[in-house]
């Protein structure tokens, strides 16, 4: 479990942006996690919005590792649109 909490200087979309993001993590062996999110006032829209992600991870020494993840993002209530996302990389 996880609590953020984003400040922003200025305003966004005209008003206070600051907002909170709650997260809930599932991890299986450092090779595996599932992550599902919650914003309760999304860019302090008063619009409850959601994100969800899968993260893969392999160890290739004990130096190197590659990852992979895709995720989507429930925010059409708030940015018009939902979306898909994706990454991948090597980490040492």
């Amino acid at each position: 479990m996880q609590w953020s909490r984003y400040l922003y200087d200025g305003k966004i979309f005209g008003r206070l942006a600051d907002y909170n993001e709650f997260h809930a993590f599932l991890n299986y062996r450092d090779l595996l996690t599932l992550r599902a999110s919650i914003s309760d006032s999304f860019y302090g829209q008063n619009k409850v919005t959601g994100d969800y992600e899968i993260t893969a991870r392999y160890p290739l020494t004990d130096y190197l590792e590659i990852s992979s993840g895709v995720g989507y993002s429930q925010v059409e209530k708030v940015l018009e649109y939902d979306y898909l996302y994706w990454n991948t990389g090597i980490t040492a």
